[in-house]
């Protein structure tokens, strides 16, 4: 993290968006967890498809731990990371129901002592105002804003346990961040930010994922996984990295297959 970025995140509560994939490459990823990963259920049950993908996807966990996060994340947390919960945000055009996301900040769901974690989101398909792209509120993650509970027909459901009081702030000077497939951007956990409906036929898939220090207990039943340096704190139930995934194995089954169906056609 740069003098400017280190600015930018302290002042504003964000900081980028900054490039972490080439575009072909997102979206490569985005088409595998539409084919892949969204077909089985998550792996810390009973979450949502969406939820903890880094723990069964080796690509998703990639993300999380290149060296151009792993840094910026130190520049805020210090050298003793884990990687503890992530989310695929998934806004495919023309569906049915209210999509757009209320001004919400992380602090509102996180259980977990001391309250310090870093958000990244990074763009796996283009994301821009017409199909939902996120927007922030420079500043907010000062003001201590209230939450609120109860449905809104203008929002995700969800959202009905707990969304930003939109009556106790402004949101002048709100800024729309459009993004590149592989553009990410990182945030306070007490940032201000909310998102569109996607009114486009393109669709929208974003992946967040949060990194916090490793003395933080988490207080949720999701395992962590260290991402650099030591463990600072043995109640966190622990996970392994994911295992890479083979592109050859279906091109090896297959090749399988083919023998056995060949020394059948000899033997007969």
């Amino acid at each position: 993290m740069n003098a400017t970025e280190r600015n930018q995140f302290d002042t504003a509560g964000y900081a980028g968006p900054f490039s972490l994939l080439s575009p072909g490459a997102a979206r490569d990823i985005a088409n595998a967890v539409r084919r892949d990963v969204f077909s089985r259920p998550s792996p810390v049950p009973p979450q949502t498809k969406v939820k903890h993908r880094h723990l069964d996807s080796r690509a998703l966990y990639e993300i999380c731990v290149r060296e151009e996060v792993l840094d910026r994340a130190a520049a805020i947390h210090g050298g003793d990371l884990m990687l503890w919960n992530s989310t695929l945000f998934d806004k495919q055009g023309d569906l049915p129901g209210p999509l757009a996301y209320p001004w919400h900040c992380e602090a509102y769901y996180w259980e977990i002592e001391p309250l310090e974690s870093v958000s990244f989101w990074i763009a796996l398909d283009d994301a821009r105002p017409d199909n939902g792209c996120m927007e922030f509120l420079p500043g907010s993650h000062r003001w201590n804003v209230p939450a609120i509970e109860g449905p809104d027909p203008r929002y995700a459901a969800w959202f009905v346990d707990r969304r930003a009081d939109e009556s106790a702030f402004s949101d002048a000077g709100r800024v729309s961040l459009a993004m590149t497939a592989g553009e990410c951007v990182m945030f306070s956990e007490r940032l201000l930010h909310r998102s569109g409906p996607n009114t486009a036929r393109a669709p929208r898939l974003g992946f967040a994922f949060r990194i916090a220090p490793s003395y933080v207990r988490v207080r949720h039943p999701f395992p962590c996984v260290i991402v650099r340096g030591l463990n600072r704190n043995r109640e966190n139930a622990q996970a392994l990295p994911p295992q890479p995934e083979s592109p050859a194995s279906g091109a090896a089954a297959l090749a399988r297959s083919i023998r056995r169906h060949l020394r059948s056609l000899v033997g007969g």
